[in-house]
């Protein structure tokens, strides 16, 4: 992998958002470029640095609540009727094609002459 390529993907490879392929690429340039494995540890001690010297603060017991409670209330969108709904016509379809195959073989009638053409 090119190095100018290789540099920009260096934060996200170390948070391993990377694809596989991108990944080996990355890992073998690493491997291979003294600057880009320099900046791979200047990004490891950032981040070891920020993990142990930040203070976490917490929100207190109940914030979400008084959140909740402070929003707006909407009504319910009102809800639509349908007046097509494709697994019902589907189920009826294939229940008319079957009654009519059926009438078909019980009854055992075959279309005859067409009345309306002559004979020739």
């Amino acid at each position: 992998m090119n190095h100018d390529r290789a540099r920009p993907l260096l934060a996200a490879w170390l948070d391993r958002e990377c694809g596989p392929l991108t990944c080996f690429r990355l890992g073998r340039h690493i491997a291979a470029c003294p600057l880009c494995a320099a900046e791979i540890e200047a990004l490891q001690a950032t981040r070891t640095a920020i993990r142990t010297s930040l203070t976490v603060h917490r929100a207190p017991p109940g914030l979400a609540a008084r959140i909740g409670a402070a929003l707006p209330r909407e009504a319910p969108p009102p809800a639509r009727r349908v007046w097509f709904e494709p697994r019902v016509a589907g189920g009826t379809l294939a229940g008319c094609l079957a009654g009519v195959t059926l009438t078909l073989i019980v009854t055992g009638t075959r279309p005859g002459p067409d009345p309306l053409v002559a004979d020739l």
